[in-house]
């Protein structure tokens, strides 16, 4: 299962192995324009997420209703257009946590009740050797319909995780 050049996590599992021992070094995302106006916007805003390392190595982040998942990517992520604003957010208060970090950890969230057409792979959380995290999730509820945020970790319902290491 494929969105052009965007894969469900499990099918990336080398790639996500390889981030273990590397650094973020710079952060990127493009906003949904018309949510600018969320008091952490940065991070609560609908859009995708792209992580450059500290070996150059680049990888993106977008929602995928279809699968319920998050897709991944080997490569900068795909430009969206006019109702989204670039944002390099390396410097933010959240991020500066982050950066400069090693990873120790990589999990793949996944739903609890997966199916052939429904993987439900809806996130990514990363942990640093400071013990800070960051998840990258697929959202799609009534508060927030078909969103990839960016938070502090996963703390909602119980799911699988696979924990890369």
């Amino acid at each position: 299962m494929n969105k052009g050049k965007y894969t469900l996590p499990s099918t990336n599992i080398d790639l996500l192995k390889s981030l273990i021992g590397k650094k973020i070094v710079k952060v990127r995302r493009q906003i949904i324009k018309n949510e600018m106006r969320l008091e952490n916007f940065e991070q609560e805003a609908d859009g995708p997420v792209e992580l450059t390392f500290d070996d150059d190595k680049v990888i993106s982040f977008i929602d995928w209703t279809e699968p319920i998942s998050v897709g991944v990517a080997d490569g900068e992520m795909t430009i969206y257009g006019g109702g989204y604003f670039l944002m390099e957010l390396t410097n933010n208060s959240f991020w500066q946590q982050r950066i400069g970090q090693k990873i120790v950890q990589v999990t793949i969230l996944k739903i609890l009740t997966p199916s052939p057409n429904f993987p439900g792979e809806f996130g990514i959380e990363i942990e640093f050797e400071n013990n800070k995290k960051v998840s990258i999730e697929y959202i799609d509820d009534s508060e927030c319909p078909d969103i990839i945020k960016v938070l502090e970790k996963y703390d909602e319902l119980p799911c699988n995780k696979q924990i890369l290491n």
